[in-house]
Parts: C-alpha cells; structure tokens; sequence
C-alpha cells in the first residue's frame, strides 16, 4: 500500500491510521482531491492514490488560501446548530480520522514527557480513552476567527481541547498530571502545602541558601499565600503568568515582608520562584508516599493469598500457547509497549491488545476455579473486570521480575 508522507498541510484528512503508521485513504483523498478541483483549473489525470496525493500536495503548495477553503468546507457542516447528525453527515469519518490523527501526535509528546514510574500500560489506557470524542462536540464552541490559518488554528484547538479532556481524566486518579511543580502549588490547598513543607523542608537542603530551616518555615507559607491569592484574585493560570504578573507578586511580598518580623532581605523574582517550585516539588513527592503502596505493609494473611495467587500464575503460563508465551516475555519481562510489540512480531496492535486481554482472562479463570470454584467452569462475567485485570498485570509485573532476579542471582 502507498505509505503517506507528511508533505501536504491537508494529509491528517485523507489520512488512516493502520499497522502502526499513517497510510492513504483512498476515498477520503478522493473527497479532497474533488474539493481541491474546486478551486483550480487543473483536475486529476486519473484516481490512482500516488496521482492524487501529489495532486493535493501541489494544489496546497501552489495556493496558500486553498487549505482554509478545504478546511471550510470540511468544517461547516459542524459549525451550523441544529446541522446533520455525525451518521449523516458525510465529513464525520474525515473528522475522526483527523482527531485520531491528533490524538497519536498529543499521546507520543504526554507519554515521552511522563517519569518512567508512570509509563505504564494502565497509563496509556486512560491517555487514549478520552481522545475518543465526536467531532461536532469538539467543534461546537470553536470561532473560526481564532486563527487566520483556519488549519492551524483547529490543529491548536483540537491539540488543547485532547490536552484538557486527557488531564481532567487522569487527574481523577493522579490530581497533579500534569502539572508543573508552581501549577501544584496552585491546584493544591493551604493545608496540605503547610503539611507537606513540614514533613520535608527538614529533611532537604535544597532552596533559599540564604535561610535556614527555621526562617524557611515561615518564609515558605508566606510565599504560597500571596502567590496563591494573586491567582485567585486575578483568575490567571500558572502557565499563563508573564512577567508583569510576578513583578506584581514580588511587590506585594516586598510590601508585607516587614510582617514576619525577620531580619532578612525579602527574595528576588527568581528566588520567589524557585522556592515555589520546590514547595510544588514538595506537595508532589507527599503525594506519591501517600498514593504509592508500600510492600512492608502487607499482613500476613495478604501475603499467604498473594503467595498462593503467584502460585497459580506460575503453574499456568506453561500451559499456554507459544504465541501466549512469546507476547508475556514481551510484555513483562522485556516490557514493550503493545505498538512495540506489534512490529516486532509484524502483527496489528489491535490483535496484540486483544491477544494480551485474552491471555488475562485465561489465567483470571483459572486462578477462580482454584480458588473459588474449583469445579465450576462457567466464571461470572463480572468477575473478570478491569479491576481483577489490573491487578493480574501487577502480579505479572512482579512475577516477571522475580523470574530476571533469578537469573540474573544465578
């Protein structure tokens, strides 16, 4: 098949993602090139894909105002209230091909940026779940007027709208994804700062050198309560602060700094922000010892069941088919992704997904009849949920781990 070069400014629309990589549509290139038609003399040779490609390609290229004509064309019918519902509508499979375009584009970037204890495959999960939106949801408070590169202007509008509805999900689970470390301090309540400089300020060097610990825990709290008030105050969002804003944010520090009755010099914008950066740093890590299980922690009685459940995987995984196996060593012991895995056995990641979810199901089973009802083959479906399916991963995870502690002690 005739592989898609990122050359046109109008491929994300003719574009489908299949096998891992972005190939031709043949009937939404089709579609644009009859659009491009529209607005040009000259009209396609014939229909085969390398043909229109190119047509497209130097139509876009030789007409700099034929994008925005497209991408009107395109977008029109969801710019209309009360238009024709995404099952009529001819464009939606362009437009979910688009948004899955832009999606792989937001994914690659949230993923590369995420700390390796986080790049798990319950991670990419929830980083692909919310991309799937419809498009006239995406595109109905969309103003055309946002950019005058309509392209760009909904590339930038689709990116950030993905953004937001990915980190408002994950946030369910992890309330700082995300954030940087100032967008912490902002998101998170007086309380738990102060809780947080406490049980670390004493234990870390790190910060205004020119202070001690003592100062610093009266210094800190003052910070974050201007800081977080001109926020407040203002509406402005961490990211969007400029430097008029924190010069502002230094001159109410430097007016109410004679407050805390100490000898010292107030701190320059830069310390101002440093220091919040490392409180931020602070709420995070308190975050994560709260959120992260610890292992010393486990009882008796859990560790005896966990004990048996290892067992029970264990005696499984030979039972399964080669190509079961081959995925598991793949997965847990190499620990590839599914798109990693996909080219290295050259199958689709779709099939390796669903290979992976069947092999779960097969070991939850039979860790039900061993331990609940050994002779009862029909397992209640609710039983195999996400839930059981997570923690099945876990133990393969640790499982998969203590096979390379083995071998690596032998």
């Amino acid at each position: 098949m005739y592989v898609i070069h990122p050359h046109s400014r109008l491929a994300p629309f003719y574009s489908v993602y299949t096998q891992n990589q972005w190939r031709l549509n043949p009937e939404n290139l089709t579609y644009i090139a009859q659009i491009c038609s529209n607005y040009s003399l000259e009209v396609p040779t014939n229909l085969n894909l390398a043909t229109l490609d190119q047509y497209v390609n130097e139509r876009a290229a030789l007409n700099p105002d034929l994008s925005n004509l497209v991408v009107t064309e395109l977008y029109h019918n969801f710019s209309i209230v009360g238009g024709a519902s995404p099952m009529e509508n001819r464009n939606h499979q362009i437009w979910v091909n688009f948004i899955h375009y832009m999606s792989e584009r937001l994914i690659s970037n949230m993923w590369n940026r995420l700390p390796e204890y986080k790049r798990v495959e319950e991670t990419l999960d929830l980083l692909r779940t919310p991309t799937l939106v419809e498009p006239s949801k995406l595109f109905n408070s969309f103003n055309p007027e946002y950019d005058r590169d309509l392209l760009n202007g909904i590339e930038r509008w689709t990116y950030i709208f993905l953004r937001n509805s990915i980190s408002s999900k994950i946030r369910e689970r992890d309330q700082f994804f995300g954030l940087s470390n100032l967008g912490v301090v902002s998101k998170s309540t007086k309380l738990s700062i102060r809780k947080a400089i406490s049980s670390q300020i004493c234990t870390e060097l790190e910060g205004l050198s020119d202070y001690n610990l003592k100062d610093r825990l009266i210094i800190d709290p003052f910070l974050v309560d201007i800081y977080k008030s001109y926020l407040k105050r203002t509406q402005i969002r961490t990211n969007n602060l400029v430097v008029q804003d924190w010069e502002e944010i230094n001159r109410q520090i430097e007016n109410k700094w004679s407050e805390l009755d100490l000898d010292l010099p107030p701190p320059s914008i830069e310390k101002i922000q440093e220091e919040l950066k490392i409180v931020g740093n602070y709420v995070r890590n308190a975050e994560i010892n709260v959120t992260q299980p610890k292992i010393q922690q486990r009882n008796t009685a859990w560790d005896r069941a966990y004990h048996q459940l290892l067992i029970i995987i264990k005696q499984t995984i030979p039972t399964l088919d080669p190509c079961d196996l081959e995925l598991l060593e793949l997965r847990y012991r190499e620990r590839l992704l599914q798109e990693e895995i996909s080219l290295r056995i050259n199958r689709d990641q779709t099939s390796v997904s669903r290979q992976l979810l069947n092999i779960h199901k097969i070991i939850l089973k039979t860790i039900y009849q061993q331990i609940s009802h050994p002779e009862d083959e029909d397992i209640p479906v609710n039983k195999i949920d996400k839930i059981a399916i997570r923690a099945l991963k876990q133990a393969l995870r640790e499982l998969y781990s203590e096979f390379e502690t083995q071998i690596g002690s032998l």
